[in-house]
């Protein structure tokens, strides 16, 4: 890492999107989709710019600056997603090159109002399907070992169609993490709870991932907070 300790990343890491304080809220909180052009679009895409005025004048170094600046800089400078332009992808920093995928996930997993959540695993995927385009290919792999495939938390299918929610992720292979049955596959709810290692159970195969709210309704913390692996 380019900073002297932990808490300067952090403090990067937070302020990535301070130039937002300065638009407006009803741009900010809009539920339609602006047309690439408008003018809300051109606002909203300036929030990178307006971050560094106020960086500046709080006396914040250089690289805290860069990951607020340039965030949204893709490898591939020529997309409309990527802004501002004539920036060159060699300026941008491990650190801000990391917290653009941050970025990305946390808008892809987060509330919305005019979009739905996307599944943890889902937006992993989508973001798979950019790296090494958009996204820096080790900077990915950086996050990806952290994150795994099915991120801590999701909520999965296995093969016999029971019911698991991931626990850890494995350092060995993200696509087999760490779980707990929590349904087996004749729709029973289990209330003793082993913790399985698929890199270790060969046999078990993840089938496909689910949304913990259209299973469990507003259940769905309780039902992952009273896990109790014995």
């Amino acid at each position: 890492s380019i900073f002297e300790n932990d808490s300067e990343a952090l403090l990067g890491a937070f302020l990535h999107d301070i130039g937002k304080s300065k638009i407006p809220k009803d741009v900010l909180d809009s539920t339609v989709r602006f047309e690439r052009d408008s003018k809300e679009m051109q606002l909203m895409q300036a929030h990178p710019e307006m971050a560094v005025e106020i960086m500046q004048s709080m006396g914040l170094s250089e690289d805290i600056i860069n990951m607020a600046h340039y965030h949204h800089i893709k490898m591939d400078t020529t997309i409309n997603s990527c802004y501002p332009k004539n920036v060159s992808y060699d300026e941008v920093i491990y650190e801000t090159r990391l917290i653009s995928i941050i970025d990305v996930y946390q808008a892809l997993v987060g509330k919305r109002k005019y979009k739905k959540s996307w599944n943890p695993p889902a937006a992993m995927r989508y973001l798979d399907a950019l790296a090494g385009v958009e996204f820096d290919m080790d900077v990915w792999d950086d996050f990806l070992s952290i994150m795994g495939l099915y991120p801590k938390g999701s909520l999965i299918q296995l093969n016999d169609e029971s019911l698991a929610f991931v626990m850890n992720i494995s350092e060995d292979d993200p696509e087999r993490p760490q779980v707990v049955v929590v349904r087996n596959g004749s729709g029973e709810d289990i209330t003793h709870h082993s913790l399985l290692d698929l890199v270790e159970e060969k046999e078990i195969t993840v089938v496909k991932d689910l949304d913990c709210l259209e299973v469990f309704g507003t259940d769905a913390i309780d039902y992952f907070s009273k896990i109790d692996i014995t």
